[in-house]
Protein backbone atom coordinates (compact mmCIF):
# COMPACT_ATOMS: atom_id res chain seq x y z
CA UNK A 1 0.00 0.00 0.00
CA UNK A 2 1.42 3.34 -1.05
CA UNK A 3 1.75 5.97 1.64
CA UNK A 4 1.81 9.69 0.86
CA UNK A 5 4.71 11.66 2.31
CA UNK A 6 3.86 15.11 3.63
CA UNK A 7 6.73 17.55 3.99
CA UNK A 8 6.85 20.68 6.14
CA UNK A 9 7.09 23.76 3.98
CA UNK A 10 5.37 22.14 1.00
CA UNK A 11 3.42 25.32 0.16
CA UNK A 12 1.91 23.83 -2.98
CA UNK A 13 0.18 21.20 -0.83
CA UNK A 14 -0.61 23.59 2.05
CA UNK A 15 -2.17 26.30 -0.12
CA UNK A 16 -3.67 24.39 -3.04
CA UNK A 17 -3.76 20.73 -2.07
CA UNK A 18 -3.55 18.59 -5.19
CA UNK A 19 -4.79 21.27 -7.59
CA UNK A 20 -2.57 23.40 -9.87
CA UNK A 21 -2.13 27.15 -9.40
CA UNK A 22 -4.29 28.05 -12.39
CA UNK A 23 -7.28 26.41 -10.64
CA UNK A 24 -7.50 29.65 -8.62
CA UNK A 25 -8.75 31.40 -11.77
CA UNK A 26 -11.39 28.72 -12.19
CA UNK A 27 -12.45 29.20 -8.55
CA UNK A 28 -13.00 32.90 -9.27
CA UNK A 29 -15.22 32.03 -12.22
CA UNK A 30 -17.12 29.38 -10.22
CA UNK A 31 -17.61 31.70 -7.24
CA UNK A 32 -18.81 34.56 -9.42
CA UNK A 33 -21.25 32.37 -11.36
CA UNK A 34 -22.55 30.77 -8.14
CA UNK A 35 -22.99 34.18 -6.52
CA UNK A 36 -25.04 35.47 -9.43
CA UNK A 37 -27.15 32.31 -9.48
CA UNK A 38 -27.80 32.47 -5.73
CA UNK A 39 -28.79 36.13 -5.97
CA UNK A 40 -31.28 35.30 -8.71
CA UNK A 41 -32.70 32.33 -6.82
CA UNK A 42 -33.03 34.28 -3.54
CA UNK A 43 -34.72 37.09 -5.45
CA UNK A 44 -37.20 34.65 -6.94
CA UNK A 45 -37.84 32.99 -3.57
CA UNK A 46 -39.29 36.25 -2.29
CA UNK A 47 -38.50 39.07 0.11
CA UNK A 48 -39.90 37.19 3.11
CA UNK A 49 -36.96 34.75 2.88
CA UNK A 50 -34.49 37.61 3.30
CA UNK A 51 -36.47 39.11 6.20
CA UNK A 52 -37.08 36.32 8.69
CA UNK A 53 -36.58 32.58 8.38
CA UNK A 54 -39.28 30.10 9.26
CA UNK A 55 -38.30 26.43 9.22
CA UNK A 56 -39.63 26.38 5.66
CA UNK A 57 -37.38 29.17 4.42
CA UNK A 58 -34.43 27.96 6.50
CA UNK A 59 -34.62 24.52 4.86
CA UNK A 60 -34.49 26.15 1.43
CA UNK A 61 -31.53 28.38 2.34
CA UNK A 62 -29.53 25.50 3.86
CA UNK A 63 -30.13 23.40 0.75
CA UNK A 64 -29.00 26.29 -1.43
CA UNK A 65 -25.86 26.73 0.64
CA UNK A 66 -25.03 23.02 0.42
CA UNK A 67 -25.52 22.95 -3.33
CA UNK A 68 -23.43 26.08 -3.83
CA UNK A 69 -20.62 24.91 -1.57
CA UNK A 70 -20.03 21.74 -3.56
CA UNK A 71 -19.19 23.58 -6.76
CA UNK A 72 -16.81 26.24 -5.51
CA UNK A 73 -13.53 24.48 -4.74
CA UNK A 74 -13.83 20.93 -6.03
CA UNK A 75 -12.22 20.66 -9.49
CA UNK A 76 -13.72 17.22 -10.09
CA UNK A 77 -17.29 18.53 -9.71
CA UNK A 78 -18.98 20.21 -12.63
CA UNK A 79 -21.14 23.30 -12.25
CA UNK A 80 -24.33 22.08 -13.91
CA UNK A 81 -25.44 19.56 -11.21
CA UNK A 82 -25.34 22.13 -8.37
CA UNK A 83 -27.14 24.67 -10.55
CA UNK A 84 -29.77 22.02 -11.29
CA UNK A 85 -30.12 21.62 -7.50
CA UNK A 86 -30.67 25.36 -7.11
CA UNK A 87 -33.39 25.35 -9.75
CA UNK A 88 -35.02 22.31 -8.10
CA UNK A 89 -35.10 24.08 -4.74
CA UNK A 90 -36.66 27.14 -6.37
CA UNK A 91 -39.38 25.11 -8.10
CA UNK A 92 -40.21 23.06 -4.99
CA UNK A 93 -40.30 26.20 -2.85
CA UNK A 94 -42.84 27.85 -5.15
CA UNK A 95 -44.97 24.68 -5.35
CA UNK A 96 -45.06 24.33 -1.56
CA UNK A 97 -45.74 28.05 -1.13
CA UNK A 98 -48.81 27.82 -3.36
CA UNK A 99 -49.96 24.59 -1.72
CA UNK A 100 -49.65 25.87 1.85
CA UNK A 101 -51.67 28.99 1.02
CA UNK A 102 -54.56 26.76 -0.05
CA UNK A 103 -54.28 24.03 2.59
CA UNK A 104 -54.23 24.77 6.31
CA UNK A 105 -52.80 21.35 7.18
CA UNK A 106 -49.88 21.83 4.80
CA UNK A 107 -49.30 25.30 6.25
CA UNK A 108 -49.08 23.86 9.78
CA UNK A 109 -46.72 21.05 8.71
CA UNK A 110 -44.43 23.31 6.70
CA UNK A 111 -44.19 26.43 8.87
CA UNK A 112 -45.48 25.35 12.29
CA UNK A 113 -47.93 27.23 14.48
CA UNK A 114 -47.89 30.12 16.90
CA UNK A 115 -47.51 28.99 20.52
CA UNK A 116 -48.76 30.98 23.50
CA UNK A 117 -46.18 30.80 26.27
CA UNK A 118 -47.66 33.34 28.70
CA UNK A 119 -51.35 34.11 29.11
CA UNK A 120 -52.63 36.75 31.53
CA UNK A 121 -49.46 36.69 33.58
CA UNK A 122 -49.24 32.88 33.81
CA UNK A 123 -46.75 30.51 32.18
CA UNK A 124 -48.31 27.76 30.05
CA UNK A 125 -46.18 24.75 30.89
CA UNK A 126 -47.45 22.38 28.18
CA UNK A 127 -46.70 24.89 25.42
CA UNK A 128 -43.28 25.58 26.91
CA UNK A 129 -42.48 21.86 26.80
CA UNK A 130 -43.68 21.68 23.18
CA UNK A 131 -41.44 24.63 22.31
CA UNK A 132 -38.48 23.23 24.31
CA UNK A 133 -38.06 26.56 26.08
CA UNK A 134 -37.31 27.05 29.76
CA UNK A 135 -38.73 29.46 32.29
CA UNK A 136 -35.30 31.08 32.65
CA UNK A 137 -35.18 31.78 28.93
CA UNK A 138 -38.62 33.40 28.98
CA UNK A 139 -37.64 35.56 31.94
CA UNK A 140 -34.47 36.61 30.12
CA UNK A 141 -36.50 37.64 27.07
CA UNK A 142 -38.99 39.63 29.15
CA UNK A 143 -36.26 41.40 31.13
CA UNK A 144 -34.72 42.39 27.81
CA UNK A 145 -38.02 44.10 26.96
CA UNK A 146 -38.00 46.07 30.27
CA UNK A 147 -40.58 43.95 32.13
CA UNK A 148 -40.20 43.10 35.81
CA UNK A 149 -42.96 40.59 36.56
CA UNK A 150 -45.26 38.19 34.71
CA UNK A 151 -48.53 40.00 35.33
CA UNK A 152 -47.31 42.81 33.10
CA UNK A 153 -47.76 40.36 30.21
CA UNK A 154 -51.13 39.71 28.61
CA UNK A 155 -49.70 37.38 25.95
CA UNK A 156 -46.29 36.10 24.95
CA UNK A 157 -46.29 34.30 21.60
CA UNK A 158 -43.57 32.19 20.02
CA UNK A 159 -43.84 32.79 16.28
CA UNK A 160 -43.04 30.13 13.62
CA UNK A 161 -39.92 32.16 12.76
CA UNK A 162 -38.65 31.72 16.33
CA UNK A 163 -39.27 35.35 17.25
CA UNK A 164 -41.27 36.40 20.30
CA UNK A 165 -44.28 38.73 20.24
CA UNK A 166 -45.39 40.38 23.47
CA UNK A 167 -48.71 42.05 24.30
CA UNK A 168 -48.49 44.04 27.52
CA UNK A 169 -51.32 44.01 30.08
CA UNK A 170 -53.31 47.24 30.31
CA UNK A 171 -53.61 47.27 34.09
CA UNK A 172 -50.97 44.96 35.61
CA UNK A 173 -51.78 43.28 38.91
CA UNK A 174 -49.13 41.86 41.26
CA UNK A 175 -47.23 39.03 39.61
CA UNK A 176 -44.31 36.64 39.80
CA UNK A 177 -41.01 38.50 39.75
CA UNK A 178 -38.77 37.77 36.76
CA UNK A 179 -35.79 39.56 38.27
CA UNK A 180 -32.67 37.42 38.78
CA UNK A 181 -32.22 36.02 42.28
CA UNK A 182 -28.98 37.95 42.72
CA UNK A 183 -30.96 41.22 42.77
CA UNK A 184 -32.76 40.65 46.07
CA UNK A 185 -32.65 44.35 46.96
CA UNK A 186 -34.77 45.33 43.96
CA UNK A 187 -37.12 42.41 44.59
CA UNK A 188 -37.66 43.48 48.20
CA UNK A 189 -38.55 47.00 47.07
CA UNK A 190 -41.24 45.67 44.73
CA UNK A 191 -42.85 43.09 47.06
CA UNK A 192 -46.61 43.23 47.71
CA UNK A 193 -47.39 41.58 51.06
CA UNK A 194 -51.03 40.85 50.22
CA UNK A 195 -50.39 38.64 47.15
CA UNK A 196 -48.47 35.41 46.56
CA UNK A 197 -47.34 33.97 43.22
CA UNK A 198 -46.81 30.34 42.29
CA UNK A 199 -43.10 29.93 41.65
CA UNK A 200 -43.77 27.37 38.91
CA UNK A 201 -46.39 29.02 36.68
CA UNK A 202 -46.90 32.53 38.07
CA UNK A 203 -50.51 32.08 39.18
CA UNK A 204 -51.28 34.79 41.74
CA UNK A 205 -53.53 34.49 44.75
CA UNK A 206 -54.45 37.16 47.27
CA UNK A 207 -53.53 36.25 50.84
CA UNK A 208 -52.10 37.93 53.90
CA UNK A 209 -50.59 34.68 55.16
CA UNK A 210 -47.96 32.48 53.48
CA UNK A 211 -49.50 29.79 51.26
CA UNK A 212 -48.80 26.06 51.37
CA UNK A 213 -51.71 24.87 49.24
CA UNK A 214 -51.55 23.36 45.78
CA UNK A 215 -51.65 25.69 42.78
CA UNK A 216 -54.87 25.07 40.86
CA UNK A 217 -53.11 25.48 37.50
CA UNK A 218 -49.90 23.47 37.82
CA UNK A 219 -50.27 21.52 41.11
CA UNK A 220 -47.07 23.05 42.52
CA UNK A 221 -46.81 23.95 46.20
CA UNK A 222 -44.06 26.57 46.16
CA UNK A 223 -45.19 30.19 46.56
CA UNK A 224 -43.40 33.50 46.86
CA UNK A 225 -44.50 37.05 47.47
CA UNK A 226 -45.78 38.75 44.31
CA UNK A 227 -44.37 42.06 43.16
CA UNK A 228 -45.38 45.19 41.28
CA UNK A 229 -43.07 47.05 38.96
CA UNK A 230 -41.32 49.82 40.80
CA UNK A 231 -43.33 52.93 40.10
CA UNK A 232 -46.67 51.11 39.66
CA UNK A 233 -49.51 51.93 41.99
Amino acid sequence: MEHKIFLMGDWQRILLGNTPWYFLLEVLVRAGATYVMLMLVMRLLGKHVAAQYTLFEMSAVITLSSAAGVVLTAPDNGMLPPFASLVTVLVLHHILSRWRRKNRVVEMVVTGEVLTLVKNGRLLGDNMKAALISKKKIFEILRGRKFQHLSQISRLYLEPSGNFSIIAANHPKPGLSILPSIDKELYDEAVVDSHFACMNCGNVKESHLPLAEECKHCDAHAWTKAVLELGEE
